[in-house]
This record gives structure tokens, sequence and C-alpha cells, in this order.
């Protein structure tokens, strides 16, 4: 399951991008400057650096603006 978390200070524009594995509940979050499409591609690939190859077959996310680039 891939989101993000918004900050609750209505000044600041940071948030969390949360990855959570579903059968294990293993959780990563990883802090993005924004909420734009680009800072969610920079966690993605911080993640996917960081996990041995081929644990993640799938992400499911919500259709939030910030997975428009999303191929």
């Amino acid at each position: 399951m891939l989101n993000s978390v918004v900050s609750a200070r209505v000044e600041s524009k940071a948030c969390f991008a949360t990855f959570v594995e579903l059968k294990t509940r293993f959780y990563i979050a990883i802090k993005m400057k924004d909420r734009s499409k680009d800072s969610m591609m920079k966690a993605i690939k911080q993640v996917t650096a960081c996990i041995p190859k081929g644990t993640f077959k799938t992400f499911t996310s919500d259709r939030g603006k910030k997975f428009l680039c999303w191929e």
C-alpha cells in the first residue's frame, strides 16, 4: 500500500510517503518536501533502491494527484 501523510502544520508543505507491505505490515516512511509527483517518484526510487530486488511485485495506491506520473 502506497500513500502520503500530510503535515498538520499549515505553513509546512512537507509530508511523508508511506509504504506498507500488507501481509507482514512492514512499514517505511520517507519524508518528502511536498506532495508533488516528482517528490513521490523520488521517494519510490529511494525505497526500491534499499529493498532487495524482486521484493515488490506491485504497488497499490489511491488516485491522488501525486500518482499522475505513474505509467
